[in-house]
């Protein structure tokens, strides 16, 4: 079965990166620049990428409650921790996925974790509950 990559936009793109039902061109520009980083000879193609930003809520630094369920849910779960403002967006998509029957859950997902957990202190308010 061929791979997929799905993005799941934490953030919104404007211009020539973000056409909906297109391929980001910006995503593709960033797959290319890993593939070079990790030394690996990869190129995906538009038919293969999948954009999404269904996830971005309200707003940037605006945590959404998908958001906050995944930060709980994986703390919980695996003791990894996201931050409320991108990562967890991300994760949130993902579990939505999954749940959609859009993803099997017997697939195997790389997820990349892109960081930020500092941001959760700026959240400790809103996280608390």
């Amino acid at each position: 079965m061929p791979a997929v990559l799905t993005v799941i936009h934490a953030a919104r793109h404007r211009g020539e990166c973000w056409r909906r039902g297109e391929a980001c061109a910006c995503s593709l520009r960033r797959d290319a620049e890993a593939a070079v980083l990790l030394g690996v000879d990869v190129t995906v193609k538009p038919e293969e990428l999948s954009t999404n930003q269904d996830f971005y809520g309200e707003g940037c630094g605006i945590p959404t409650p998908g958001g906050l369920e995944a930060i709980k849910r994986l703390a919980e779960s695996d003791g990894v921790l996201l931050d409320p403002v991108y990562t967890s967006k991300a994760m949130a998509g993902l579990i939505a996925h999954v749940r959609a029957g859009a993803i099997d859950p017997g697939d195997t997902i790389v997820f990349l974790h892109t960081g930020g957990t500092p941001a959760l202190f700026a959240h400790a308010e809103v996280l608390s509950r």
